[in-house]
């Protein structure tokens, strides 16, 4: 997702004169920080709260992901057909939000619905971590695709909600890879 390609293949799907825009989704234990050259930027003005969840919540994958699809769910409707913001030119323009997130680790198993202590976003298994080599990405639809036939597999509700979360909050997201949105 961070790479100029990734950003002209989607910018080339958009109306003319349209533009992506990042709404950059991070956790209270994210520390942006670490994510910063300098540490003498401040962040007070530049994040907006939209959502609590108690760390309650976070430990039960379904209501964390549950929670985020409703919290989130006004951002897909305006990713699919854009929406009008002014600019800091005073003129009216149309935007896309895409939805990059901002996590540490816990967070990005959490987010992606990814086993603790594999990798978010190739399809290593722990055992491999340590290899020098490429591996297949996750996607979507292949995560998706566990999800499915975890809930095929298993027996009751019960079962498959000790295995697996339900559905994830960024199933339908345009323009979003969550494999590819943390960073």
């Amino acid at each position: 997702m961070w790479t100029g390609r990734w950003w002209h293949a989607i910018q080339d799907r958009l109306p003319e004169g349209a533009s992506v825009v990042p709404v950059i989704i991070a956790t209270d234990k994210t520390q942006l920080t670490r994510f910063l050259a300098s540490k003498s930027i401040s962040w007070q003005h530049a994040c907006i709260l939209i959502g609590y969840l108690s760390r309650g919540f976070a430990r039960v994958h379904c209501l964390f992901h549950a929670s985020l699809r409703i919290i989130l769910d006004p951002l897909k409707e305006a990713g699919k057909e854009g929406i009008e913001v002014v600019g800091g030119d005073g003129l009216v323009h149309m935007v896309f939000p895409s939805l990059p997130a901002m996590l540490d680790y816990p967070q990005q198993c959490l987010v992606t619905c990814t086993k603790y202590g594999t990798c978010p976003k190739c399809r290593a298994r722990a055992e491999e971590l340590a290899e020098i080599q490429m591996f297949t990405r996750c996607t979507q639809p292949w995560t998706a695709s566990i999800i499915d036939n975890a809930n095929i597999s298993t027996t009751t509700n019960v079962a498959f909600r000790k295995q697996c979360v339900f559905e994830p909050f960024w199933l339908e997201f345009p323009h979003c890879d969550i494999h590819l949105a943390i960073i």
